[in-house]
């Protein structure tokens, strides 16, 4: 499901948001969505604030002008409320074409002129979700105790098994989140990805994230310090795997 949202009002040649849309959808053969639509965005910030560790939507297109600021106003609220920004996608719209160089200096990914035609719509927005769709499947969304997460496999730095929990470490995020399941069904979920090699029934690694082996000692340096032992039986396997990610 790829999440969307619209701030302020945009002006279309024809018809609606939900028109484009479906339109776009038809066109690309894209995954089902979930629309938000919000007047101001003020609105637009405080509902992505409920959900502070992840991003609450995937693609975000606005008008440039909207109550009392600018398209590029809610675009640096966006980035500056989330870690993960940089998984957000924002197309801002505009009856002056002048604004586009303005818009894609201050970080938004497309720029469409107002009044919206459906054809600029398809390559703008399409392109976008294409990539949303290309990203989300190198994901998985699974059940945390505070909340529903998207884990991002290339973020994932390792899972540690904590009783009946697994603790998700993320890469450039000081947090970490707890599914309740066992390591062996946490792998299921990752074992397709060949990034990912379980270390025994505590540890599930992601091989991006490796400093170092030392096969002798079985021990593995993850990046920002962290030390995981390595059985015997794996050792051999594990340095097999490293040196087919290289």
């Amino acid at each position: 499901m790829i999440r969307i949202a619209t701030c302020g009002h945009i002006r279309f040649e024809s018809g609606s948001i939900e028109d484009a849309l479906r339109g776009c959808m038809c066109e690309i053969g894209k995954p089902e969505y979930e629309l938000n639509e919000f007047e101001t965005p003020v609105e637009l910030i405080d509902s992505a604030a409920v959900a502070l560790n992840e991003t609450p939507y995937d693609l975000v297109i606005s008008a440039f002008d909207l109550k009392g600021v600018t398209g590029i106003h809610a675009i640096s609220e966006l980035n500056d409320l989330h870690s993960y920004a940089d998984d957000l996608r924002m197309v801002l719209c505009a009856s002056d074409p002048n604004l586009a160089f303005d818009a894609q200096q201050n970080g938004a990914n497309g720029f469409l002129l107002e009044p919206v035609v459906q054809s600029d719509f398809n390559r703008v927005v399409g392109s976008q979700l294409a990539e949303i769709a290309m990203r989300n499947e190198q994901s998985v969304v699974v059940r945390c105790r505070d909340r529903m997460r998207r884990i991002f496999f290339r973020r994932l730095s390792y899972a540690e098994t904590s009783g009946h929990n697994q603790v998700l470490h993320h890469i450039g995020n000081d947090s970490a989140c707890d599914v309740r399941c066992s390591s062996r069904e946490a792998f299921a979920l990752l074992e397709d990805d060949q990034r990912f090699f379980k270390v025994g029934s505590s540890y599930i690694v992601n091989l991006d994230y490796v400093d170092s082996f030392d096969c002798k000692q079985g021990l593995l340096k993850l990046s920002g310090g962290v030390e995981i032992p390595v059985p015997v039986r794996l050792r051999k396997s594990l340095k097999e795997a490293l040196a087919k990610r290289q």
